[in-house]
């Protein structure tokens, strides 16, 4: 199985392109060339899966985003998009277990009536395919959704095994003692899937 495919068009006047190139490796296959332009945004990685008759467990690659003016994939996206948007999405296998790492930050991003004036994510989405367990941390800015206004959402994880250890903190104004809410828990997931325990919950809001 091989392919390479070339594709340009000219969605609402925005010019795109997209390139993919796949060739056999070994019981696998290989994707040196994976990209979609859109204007001045780029999506671009590669791909390689050394075994096809398991495919989940040897799916290995990287995606790089660099997006300068989101507007120009709201013809895609079938919503109207905009603001800025880069990072790099890694996945790797150990022991059979593939792990995402997705690195994201972003200004001034409004999709579906909701805006985020900043974006900062780091996150590692351990086992994916069997029992995900994910770590590390996000924060965005300057939310409206809906009419109202966020301050700053945070949130952390710690994934052990098959649990995620989690807490999210969001404030609608600036300021620890401002009115938000406030909780810790645990994401498990088992044979019957996903199981949510809430530990801690503690919400304020004076208007």
């Amino acid at each position: 199985l091989s392919a390479d495919l070339e594709l340009t068009a000219n969605v609402d006047g925005n010019d795109l392109a997209a390139a993919l190139r796949a060739e056999p490796e070994g019981d696998g296959l290989r994707v040196p060339t994976l990209s979609l332009t859109a204007g001045e945004n780029t999506l671009s990685g590669d791909l390689a899966i050394a075994d096809l008759t398991r495919a989940t467990q040897t799916l290995t690659g990287s995606l790089t985003i660099a997006a300068p003016d989101l507007s120009e994939f709201s013809a895609l996206a079938l919503t109207e998009l905009a603001g800025r948007l880069s990072g790099q999405i890694d996945l790797t296998q150990e022991a059979g277990r593939a792990t995402a790492h997705v690195q994201l930050t972003g200004t001034e991003i409004s999709a579906a009536g909701t805006q985020v004036a900043g974006l900062d994510a780091d996150l590692t989405l351990r086992d994916l395919f069997t029992a995900p367990a994910l770590a590390g941390k996000a924060r965005a800015t300057g939310i409206l959704t809906g009419g109202t206004p966020v301050e700053q959402v945070d949130i952390t994880a710690s994934g052990t095994g098959d649990n995620t250890e989690f807490s999210l903190d969001a404030r609608l104004a600036k300021g620890a003692d401002a009115d938000g809410v406030a909780l810790a828990g645990t994401l498990a997931t088992g044979n019957d899937g996903l199981d949510l325990l809430l530990k801690t919950l503690d919400g304020r809001y004076r208007g």
